[in-house]
């Protein structure tokens, strides 16, 4: 992550519509008090240096600065002032600006004597002094402009007065993504949505402390920043600016990604972050997001997760004191995120199971908790980590080759399919209704029935040598083995309904005998949010 420190800058964009643009704001006048002609220059001028995470300096920024370092005025700009004795505000409007230097611009107006003036930028009507402090408000929705820049009128900045000048600093901090890519055409990407994973109010209403010229949130403010594209237009692979109440995130940050009809996408990172007054954190460019992981955490195998309980009909016997080595690969490392370590997986043996093949009237069956309820868009598996062509693994032989591989071999998973339902599995000591075919496949909904194709199934390479077994234990091809560390997704229809238990039904693994064994690197499932009506 890079931090963008805008020097003594202020913003120069004027009030929030739908643009990126500038615009002409009229206000209000008030206060009963006389007024006096009143002339300032302002400076809004400043350096933008960006630090790496290391502290060494980088080239700048852009964020809405002329030539990437300064933030200058332009016409139609316009100030809200207010003189320390408190009272109405009044506007200022541009005059002119300086010809060498768009930075420094003449503001005049009418306003009531004080001895020290406050100026706010953009002009809000709304705007009003309450003790020590300007109320003003900074919109929680915000245009996405793209190429690195702000919405208009969003970058609040304030001055103090020191004679006839003022100089602007900075209120807001701002945060940067960049979209690497976006979805496919039947995902438009309406919005993208900002907040912090402990409350944080980072838009809405807005305190500013004077003199001293620091904002906080105030009273009614919200916990979100939406950046919005225009009516009709979409988001796309762009570079994309929050801007936000300064604002310390303990927990980390959540983007939500908005797809209109086709629902909502998740990207949660749990890193503690602090945005500054002046500062553009610069995030990891990522793509974006049309289905959020649901959390390995929360995932539990049903109905124990220390492998002591199992529905009927499901393989229990993975801690069988005659194999104590299969202890070492329980349920839990399905869902630790490890998919490159051919010893961490899944992975149980026939002993003790009567003596019968791994077919669809005996498959291996497990049953897991998700944690909570949710509308699931896909599912992704892994097999037993098989290494890559230049470092492959498997089950050596006597001459120090291969008998089989285990990207694409040992039992990874081949044939399977995944139920899912919404209640708590019910009738659990009912050996009929667990049946393999039983009543509970009326009670629970087919999410996928999926194969694993393997890349060069039908063009291996050449056999184990001297070896005369099927296309499976042929060796991998570089091809084989990137798709098999990959892992393989499966789509999960979105007209399904939302589930919270998953089953596993898994018919056929790689192993060649067909044993009742199971080889099983990694599970993910994949969720959304529905579309609902605003």
């Amino acid at each position: 992550m890079r931090t963008v420190y805008l020097l003594m800058a202020a913003a120069a964009i004027a009030t929030l519509s739908v643009s990126c643009t500038k615009g002409q704001l009229e206000g209000e006048e008030g206060g009963a008090q006389a007024k006096v002609p009143v002339s300032f220059t302002s400076r809004a001028a400043g350096q933008a240096v960006t630090t790496d995470q290391s502290g060494a300096q980088a080239a700048g920024t852009k964020t809405a600065l002329q030539d990437g370092t300064k933030v200058v005025w332009t016409t139609g700009d316009t100030l809200s002032l207010f003189g320390s004795e408190g009272g109405s505000q009044t506007q200022l409007v541009l005059e002119s600006i300086d010809e060498t230097d768009g930075s420094v611009a003449t503001f005049s107006g009418e306003a009531v004597q004080s001895e020290t003036y406050y100026a706010l930028y953009p002009y809000d009507s709304e705007a009003a002094m309450s003790g020590s402090a300007i109320l003003t408000d900074l919109p929680s929705e915000q245009a996405a402009c793209g190429d690195g820049t702000f919405g208009t009128g969003v970058n609040l900045s304030a001055a103090v007065s020191e004679g006839t000048s003022l100089q602007f600093e900075n209120l807001c901090g701002l945060l940067t993504v960049t979209l690497s890519s976006v979805p496919a055409e039947e995902y438009v990407l309406e919005s993208v949505t900002l907040e912090g994973r402990n409350g944080e109010k980072i838009a809405g209403a807005v305190s500013v402390s004077v003199p001293g010229l620091e904002a906080t949130a105030g009273e009614g403010a919200v916990t979100s920043v939406t950046l919005k594209a225009a009516e009709g237009a979409a988001l796309t692979a762009d570079t994309y600016v929050f801007t936000i109440i300064p604002a310390t995130f303990t927990n980390g940050i959540k983007l939500t990604f908005d797809y209109g009809t086709n629902g909502k996408a998740e990207v949660v990172s749990d890193k503690a972050l602090t945005v500054n007054a002046g500062e553009n954190h610069v995030l990891r460019a990522l793509d974006a997001k049309i289905q959020t992981l649901v959390p390995l955490d929360e995932i539990r195998h049903w109905p124990n997760d220390d492998n002591t309980g199992a529905l009927p009909n499901e393989m229990t016997n993975y801690n069988d004191e005659s194999t104590p080595d299969y202890g070492s690969f329980p349920y839990s490392m399905l869902f630790d995120g490890i998919t490159d370590n051919e010893s961490n997986m899944w992975h149980t043996t026939s002993t003790g199971i009567a003596n019968y093949s791994l077919t669809e009237d005996h498959p291996i069956i497990a049953t897991f908790d998700l944690g909570n309820i949710y509308y699931l868009s896909s599912y992704k598996v892994w097999g037993r980590y098989g290494g890559t062509i230049d470092d492959p693994m498997g089950n050596k032989n006597n001459s120090g080759g291969f008998n089989d591989y285990f990207a694409f071999g040992c039992y990874n998973p081949r044939k399977f399919k995944l139920y899912g339902s919404a209640e708590e599995p019910k009738n659990t000591s009912d050996e009929a209704y667990w049946a393999v075919n039983g009543e509970w496949l009326n009670d629970w909904t087919l999410l996928a029935d999926s194969e694993v194709i393997r890349p060069s199934l039908n063009v291996p390479t050449a056999p184990v040598s001297g070896s005369d077994l099927p296309a499976n234990y042929w060796v991998p091809t570089a091809e084989d083995y990137e798709a098999a560390a990959a892992g393989f997704e499966f789509e999960i229809d979105r007209n399904l309904p939302a589930v919270r238990y998953v089953r596993i039904v898994i018919t056929e693994t790689w192993d060649t005998l067909e044993r009742y064994r199971i080889s099983f690197g990694e599970l993910h499932f994949y969720s959304y949010t529905p579309y609902s009506e605003k």
